[in-house]
């Protein structure tokens, strides 16, 4: 099962068509005999068409990155939420991160970039509203990144506002905002969290720690054991486990193991009570509510009960977003909804995250 970026999962019936779709949604989509991406709604309209090698999410404005081949050098077009292009005030790149891999997208409708050396960013109408001033600059999440310039740490917002951030001389290590805090480093060797006024709001004192996902954020304390805390600081779960993944909000519950040969199936409700599912061959996180999962090679998802939400009849299955999910129907992607209906008929090669736009302005 593929996860994070693209949440690629699957379905193996094929069940009535869903109802109408009102509210607008982009997602990328790699027609059956095409292979470029190209990005469409939840009714099959084809906005952007089948031209780009990267499938990277819409913002949700409905800007789209496109790029013709998958050299970082090769031309990148944005089209808004129409399919018209759009012409930015610089020549836009696409950005691979060093460490991951990961080639960077928008992020909270901003695209970050580089020009001379010095980092800033675009909006999603293409226009630089972050000049290229920051020897390092994060992802933008609900309007705020962390950024460094002049060996100097600021939050720096969406307009290119800066307010610096506490005990400045000792930060080492900055991360993206998740839920309003940050994670950052200090004295290269604890981590704690800041807030969107630069302020620490937890103390640095664990080896690493995680974004806040569902209220909570996962912390490794000085013994290596991994535990959470909320976005007080406060340790709601004592550190214990040997591997976590981050809480979703509606199940309240993540993946935790006391030791990496533990068997999957095993998650922690928010006050750390194990719970442990065996009703499946193969587990995967909660995303809204719903747990991808595997009997005899047919997918489907659990509830946080344990209990089947969705039948395992799909051929391969993805997490939801925003009310939808990929999923498989023999060779082919098609989306479901949480009534298990085909809201996209499985005809797709592949498909990616389903985004909900904003009203238009």
């Amino acid at each position: 099962m593929k996860v994070y970026q693209r949440f690629i999962l699957a379905l193996g019936l094929v069940l009535i068509s869903g109802p109408l779709v009102c509210q607008d949604y982009r997602i990328a989509v790699i027609p059956k005999k095409e292979s470029k991406w190209g990005y469409m709604n939840l009714k099959g309209e084809m906005i952007v068409p089948p031209i780009s090698w990267l499938g990277l999410p819409s913002t949700t404005d409905g800007t789209v990155l496109t790029t013709a081949t998958g050299f970082t050098t090769s031309p990148k077009v944005l089209y808004d939420r129409e399919g018209r292009e759009i012409e930015p005030d610089i020549k836009v790149k696409i950005v691979n991160d060093a460490w991951s891999g990961e080639i960077f997208g928008f992020r909270g409708n901003m695209l970050r970039q580089v020009d001379g050396g010095k980092w800033g960013a675009i909006n999603s109408k293409g226009k630089v509203t972050v000049p290229f001033l920051y020897d390092e600059l994060t992802d933008f999440d609900d309007g705020y990144a962390l950024g460094k310039r002049d060996k100097t740490y600021y939050v720096v917002d969406t307009q290119g506002g800066e307010q610096q951030i506490e005990r400045n001389e000792d930060i080492t290590y900055i991360k993206h905002f998740s839920e309003g805090l940050a994670p950052i480093e200090l004295n290269n060797k604890q981590f704690g969290f800041v807030d969107k006024q630069g302020k620490i709001i937890v103390e640095p004192a664990y080896l690493t720690v995680g974004y806040f996902s569902g209220g909570y954020a996962f912390v490794r304390a000085p013994d290596n054991k991994i535990g959470f805390v909320d976005r007080k600081g406060n340790i709601v779960i004592e550190p214990k486990f040997s591997e976590v993944r981050g809480f979703d909000k509606e199940s309240g519950l993540a993946i935790a193991k006391y030791r990496s040969s533990d068997p999957d199936g095993s998650y922690t409700d928010t006050t750390g009570n194990m719970i442990t599912f065996t009703i499946a061959e193969k587990y995967d996180g909660f995303f809204e509510g719903l747990s991808p999962a595997m009997l005899g090679k047919k997918y489907g998802y659990l509830n946080n009960k344990g209990t089947w939400a969705i039948m395992p009849v799909f051929d391969d299955a993805a997490p939801f977003n925003n009310g939808y999910a990929p999923a498989k129907s023999g060779k082919y992607w098609g989306i479901i909804n949480t009534k298990a209906e085909w809201v996209l008929q499985p005809i797709y090669k592949d498909l990616g995250v389903v985004v909900k736009l904003e009203e238009a302005k």
